[in-house]
């Protein structure tokens, strides 16, 4: 059924992206399928394949999911670039609300339901955020948050009107933080759902840990790929007039130095190369996985 044919109901694009994890898509969809549908809602799913080569791209073109439209990205354009497509796609589909996330995020079946439950409370002039990480801090059904993941952000269609879309040219890291920067600059607020539960793969929890002067030290176990957007993006989410680039610049690098130069040498140089190309706002893809 077309959106563009519907009037009296509300539309949600439920938006999916994925690359290289084919195991994890199929998962995916499954869960997609059980989830309660809150009355006068419609969903359509859009999955953006992120040029996948692990046969990905050819199991989906054999799939006739209900409600759902496929698209292949002709290079992978990291997870900025598929969000960045997904949401505008979605938005110039008509939905009126968005509800995006990664390939290895499972709902709950009342996932849906629970954002829709508090969004009558607190209404469309608001962001929401599924409990994607487990978090029990909670003293009601839901609270304010600053910042959010791309992992069950719901952002309705007259907030992506107002702020735009993703940035496209991240690749990964930050362009989440980034975006939920930007829906408050604009004054909207950003609600964490307690009982809006997603299963997620806690994929970059891994560290290198060790000791300086006797104190525990720790920083990310990343590939050189992802350290370099790590670094970068972490300064292009801000404008140089803001304060958190320059204390990102200039107080939390050189300290994420110092940990290199002790823990793991080797990764100094592409850690470098990420500050410095934050600094001079280099943008796009540059290390590809």
């Amino acid at each position: 059924m077309d959106f563009k044919q519907e009037k009296n109901i509300k539309k949600v694009g439920i938006l999916v992206v994925t690359f290289n994890r084919l195991n994890y898509l199929k998962k995916y969809m499954d869960t997609i399928t059980e989830l309660h549908i809150p009355s006068q809602v419609q969903v359509k799913t859009y999955v953006i394949d992120n040029a996948s080569n692990d046969g990905t791209k050819e199991w989906l073109d054999q799939q006739s999911f209900a409600n759902s439209e496929i698209y292949h990205l002709s290079e992978n354009t990291g997870g900025s670039g598929g969000f960045s497509f997904g949401v505008k796609t979605a938005f110039e589909d008509g939905c009126d609300f968005i509800w995006g996330m990664d390939d290895d995020a499972f709902p709950s079946p009342n996932s849906l339901e629970e954002i829709f439950a508090i969004k009558r409370q607190l209404g469309d002039n608001a962001c929401y955020w599924s409990n994607c990480d487990k978090d029990k801090e909670f003293s009601g059904p839901y609270k304010l948050v600053n910042k959010w993941m791309f992992v069950g952000f719901f952002i309705p269609r007259n907030i992506v009107k107002k702020i735009g879309y993703p940035c496209d040219d991240y690749f990964i890291f930050y362009d989440d933080i980034e975006y939920s920067n930007r829906v408050q600059k604009y004054g909207y607020k950003i609600y964490k759902v307690r009982d809006s539960y997603i299963e997620h793969s806690d994929s970059y929890s891994k560290k290198i840990e060790g000791h300086f002067f006797k104190k525990h030290i720790d920083v990310p176990a990343y590939p050189d790929w992802k350290l370099y957007y790590f670094m970068r993006n972490d300064l292009l989410m801000y404008s140089k007039t803001e304060s958190g680039y320059w204390k990102n610049a200039w107080v939390k690098h050189p300290k994420f130095f110092v940990k290199l130069l002790v823990l793991d040498k080797k990764q100094f140089k592409v850690a470098f190369k990420g500050h410095w190309d934050g600094i001079t706002r280099k943008r796009g893809k540059v290390m590809a996985p």
